[in-house]
């Protein structure tokens, strides 16, 4: 019987490989280097990246404060990079894991640079906030409000969220029809979870999150119980995000 390959884990400090880097400019202050079956690769931390896209994405939202406040939350403490070490080590398990479900082909390091992976880590936040603005699209389409259909596809993915409440002052029915949407309902309730959710873990960035586990489900989404509990929310959400899975993946 053929052994398990070893998969091993090593984390690099961006401020040590200035020492040796021919070119230190722009180095993420933590990489991880990553070697299986004897060949090795070295990528910028997948829950650093995540944590710094996420602060530039609300940076973006909320214009009106001063960038060097989101530049600071960047500013690594000691137990932050000690907490991105063991969220990078459980992502990297996971990742291989959902390869050797969804994949035919033999895992190798080269999976952790591959689209498929980039595509697998991204933040939840911008996916549930892009899913709302384009079946808000696909909602004034239906209805042949072109106008309002061109206006949203301008929209940032974070301020679609806002323009639907905009709605609630200067149209309470258009308001409501949008909301009793199933899935418009559903995506704005979870952008509006998350907005309100500034912590950082893994179920909070990454597909990888197990959507049958209502407690991580819960903690990802903060909701109301009526709404957390419903068989409907947990129909769509099952739907919707191992339908995602299955589209990176190319699965039909």
């Amino acid at each position: 019987m053929a052994r398990d390959k070893k998969l091993t884990v090593k984390h690099l400090y961006g401020e040590d490989l200035k020492k040796v880097s021919k070119s230190p400019d722009n180095l993420s202050p933590l990489y991880v280097q990553i070697t299986y079956n004897r060949k090795t690769t070295r990528l910028k931390s997948f829950s650093y990246t995540a944590f710094s896209q996420i602060i530039d994405l609300r940076s973006l939202r909320f214009s009106n404060l001063r960038s060097i406040d989101f530049e600071q939350e960047k500013e690594l403490t000691e137990s932050q990079l000690k907490g991105f070490i063991e969220m990078d080590i459980w992502v990297i398990n996971q990742l291989k894991e959902l390869h050797q479900t969804h994949l035919s082909t033999e895992f190798d390091v080269s999976f952790f640079s591959s689209y498929t992976a980039d595509q697998l880590l991204t933040p939840c936040d911008f996916f549930v906030n892009s899913k709302l603005k384009e079946h808000l699209g696909e909602f004034f389409g239906n209805r042949k409000y072109n106008k309002s259909k061109a206006f949203v596809l301008l929209l940032a993915p974070f301020h679609t969220r806002d323009f639907i409440i905009s709605l609630q002052e200067s149209n309470k029915k258009l308001f409501n029809e949008i909301l009793s949407n199933d899935l418009l309902n559903f995506y704005y309730m979870l952008s509006h979870s998350l907005l309100n959710l500034r912590g950082f873990s893994e179920n909070k960035f990454y597909f990888l999150f197990d959507i049958h586990n209502q407690e991580k489900v819960a903690t990802l989404f903060p909701l109301k119980p009526d709404q957390l509990n419903s068989e409907k929310f947990h129909e769509i959400l099952h739907q919707q995000f191992s339908g995602e899975i299955y589209r990176i993946f190319g699965i039909r």
